[in-house]
């Protein structure tokens, strides 16, 4: 089966952190400490992709508790010092951990864009990249742009950029203000490709009945369909019955796509049953060929109910997405997240979903608390 994709090609590497649903009787508490060990204050520690964060009390201590049993991804940030990451298991017991920050040091010959003319271009290249293009991009602001910084090279036109402390942004109609911990960000111009990742955290904004309303809404047009909803029924075993349809690309990733991009695809949805495999109670491992993505429910149903295999009908081009795992297998939970941030590479309508889309790995939809 040929299909022609329309969409704008754009490139992104998705990354995650872990939380699991089980017993809530897990802790992770520890103190920071600089180099000298010397206890550090008003760090502030929390836990990516969550609403969970802290701040070190004098003494250098602090504390998560009541967690559920699994893996976290946990990240401690303070001016002058470099970002802490680390990846732990929670199992039927309370981790200690000791953070030890180190003074960040800055090459002599860094020399970045931090003001003026071009900083404004750069900005606001970042901006639309960064944020993206739907409706919710357009009620979602950076509260501190300065926090912002930016190379750019001539010669490949790759702009890269910075952040020392957190990026705030203020998300009007999905209802949360994200604090973002930028570790990697760059737009090429030559190929329309961006590459970005960091560490988030959700805080809720305080809003009317009605303004919360809104936002319940919002959310769950976010949610259907997207990434963590498409995970979330890889773990569960349900992605035709949630409505995703997936078939296996026989070509390979195309280098771009545009009007005039075919994909040969397997007509007959793959089975997810076969590519998934419960590494315990809390994780599923996936296996699955680069595959083609379309979130069709009335279709799917149709599919499911019947047993009938998809025939040569074309696919809603500007609906789908291509994915494929770098890393050949990718590590779930039940909460739709992932252990490693490479794990999956998108191109088509995922991929255009960038911050002002995102939603935290504690957003249940109606009907699943």
């Amino acid at each position: 089966m040929k299909l022609r994709l329309s969409f704008a090609f754009t490139f992104l590497i998705l990354f995650s952190s872990i939380i699991v649903a089980a017993q809530s009787n897990q802790n992770i508490i520890g103190i920071v400490v600089d180099e000298r060990g010397q206890p550090v204050k008003s760090v502030t520690v929390f836990i990516s992709g969550t609403q969970q964060l802290t701040i070190t009390e004098d003494d250098g201590h602090f504390q998560f508790v009541s967690l559920n049993k699994g893996a976290y991804h946990v990240s401690a940030t303070m001016l002058g010092y470099e970002q802490y990451n680390n990846d732990i298991v929670l199992n039927n017991t309370t981790i200690n951990l000791q953070i030890v920050l180190k003074i960040k040091s800055i090459a002599l010959n860094e020399v970045r864009i931090g003001s003026g003319d071009k900083w404004a271009e750069f900005y606001r290249i970042f901006a639309g990249q960064f944020l993206g293009t739907s409706k919710n991009a357009e009620d979602c602001k950076i509260l501190n742009p300065k926090a912002l910084s930016f190379d750019y090279s001539k010669k490949t036109g790759l702009l890269t950029a910075h952040a020392d402390r957190f990026i705030i942004i203020e998300n009007k109609r999905l209802g949360y203000r994200i604090r973002y911990l930028l570790k990697e960000f760059s737009y090429s111009a030559l190929n329309n490709r961006t590459l970005y990742y960091g560490d988030t955290n959700f805080e809720e904004l305080e809003g009317s009945v009605n303004t919360k309303k809104m936002w319940a809404r919002n959310r769950l047009e976010v949610y259907q369909g997207s990434m963590l909803h498409f995970l979330r029924s890889v773990f569960s075993k349900k992605v035709l019955a949630n409505g995703f349809i997936t078939h296996k690309l026989l070509s390979d990733m195309p280098a771009a796509l545009d009007e005039s991009t075919q994909i040969s695809v397997e007509a007959q949805p793959l089975n997810y049953d076969t590519l998934t495999s419960h590494t315990d109670t809390s994780f599923v491992q996936f296996e699955a060929p680069m595959f083609y993505l379309v979130y069709n429910p009335k279709k799917a149903s149709g599919l499911k109910t019947t047993g009938t295999p998809a025939t040569n009908e074309v696919l809603i081009d500007e609906e789908g997405t291509i994915i494929k795992l770098p890393l050949k297998k990718a590590v779930l939970d039940k909460k739709g997240s992932y252990t490693d941030y490479r794990a999956f590479l998108l191109r088509g309508k995922m991929a255009k979903l960038r911050i002002a889309d995102l939603l935290p790995f504690e957003y249940q939809p109606p009907g699943n608390h």
